[in-house]
């Protein structure tokens, strides 16, 4: 798969753009700080180092398994193996599989969400605990997208106390912001393509509704399929060769396909866990409104191979409400 990848995309599979920036900035406010004090502690100066391969290598593959160990709760023999397959064939997971990316510690950050929720469920008063709140805060700080998620959890465990659910959050955001001053500059969609100005021009039409929805979709589509050049550089690329347009067809097909089981996956979470379960997704919509490429979809590719997992165990076991 790795090797397809490299002929396909005629780059080195194991680049990381923001790498430089994470090695020659390890102290200085701003995204991710905490893998930047990670990278700093362990004495990695490049990403092709064996110590960050390694280190990848490691704790992909081992949230991989927890991801199985996990789901064969609900999937039969059959239906697992199938899940095994598509999670080991999925493009972008193969392409971050060497790679020491931030990314490893949002993957973290769901697979625990979902961990805690399937083994505890949210009946249990001791679901989040201290060591809960540390697991967090870390994580927050190693990948700064877990914060959404951590805020909305301290908002459930505290909903019954107003003035204490204040006192953390205001606790929490402060010194966020202060440790990680110019995320925010990161994500602004206004330096990309993609843009109501873009939409506009791409698809001919003034009516700002319509456009508003062609963009959503659009930029939907992008986060399930496309990788980081459609967003970066605008569809006009894609549309010169053949090859290319057939690129664009397979990122489509694999969005639509990803769609379909995150959303089977969501109403069958729901329906077991009730409006809980739907904290996880939040970062991915702050993906479609800001920065939608795959990359951010990876950490969220297991739900979308569970809930097609899922459907084929469904018609063949009927265990939907096992």
């Amino acid at each position: 798969m790795l090797g397809l990848l490299f002929f396909v995309f005629d780059k080195n599979i194991n680049s990381f753009t923001d790498f430089d920036f994470y090695v020659n900035n390890p102290f200085n406010p701003g995204p991710n700080l905490g893998f930047r004090w990670m990278i700093y502690t362990l004495g990695i100066r490049d990403i092709n180092e064996i110590t960050p391969i390694l280190l990848a290598v490691l704790l992909n593959i081992s949230i991989d398994i927890l991801w199985i160990l996990l789901f064969r709760e609900y999937l039969d023999k059959k239906s697992l193996i199938f899940f095994i397959f598509l999670l080991a064939t999925q493009p972008y997971i193969a392409t971050y599989t060497f790679k020491f990316s931030s990314i490893i510690f949002a993957k973290l950050g769901v697979l625990y969400f979902f961990w805690r929720l399937i083994k505890n469920g949210i009946s249990n008063k001791q679901i989040y605990s201290i060591k809960d709140f540390s697991f967090w805060a870390i994580v927050s700080f190693l990948r700064n997208s877990n914060i959404i998620i951590f805020v909305l959890i301290v908002i459930w465990w505290f909903r019954r106390n107003i003035f204490l659910m204040i006192i953390s959050l205001s606790a929490m955001c402060c010194i966020f912001y202060l440790l990680t001053l110019g995320y925010l500059e990161t994500i602004n969609p206004a330096k990309w393509p993609w843009n109501l100005d873009y939409a506009q021009n791409l698809f001919g039409i003034d009516n700002k509704i319509l456009l508003l929805l062609l963009l959503a979709v659009s930029r939907t589509l992008l986060l399930f399929g496309a990788r980081e050049k459609v967003f970066t550089e605008g569809i006009e690329p894609f549309l010169s060769t053949s090859l290319s347009s057939i690129e664009l067809i397979v990122y489509l097909s694999l969005a639509i396909f990803q769609i379909f089981g995150i959303f089977y996956a969501i109403k069958f979470f729901y329906k077991k866990f009730s409006i809980f379960s739907l904290i996880v997704y939040f970062p991915l919509l702050l993906s479609i409104m800001t920065v939608s490429h795959a990359r951010y979809l990876i950490p969220y590719v297991p739900i979308c191979m569970f809930g097609v997992s899922l459907m084929i165990n469904k018609k063949r076991f009927q265990t939907y409400d096992k």
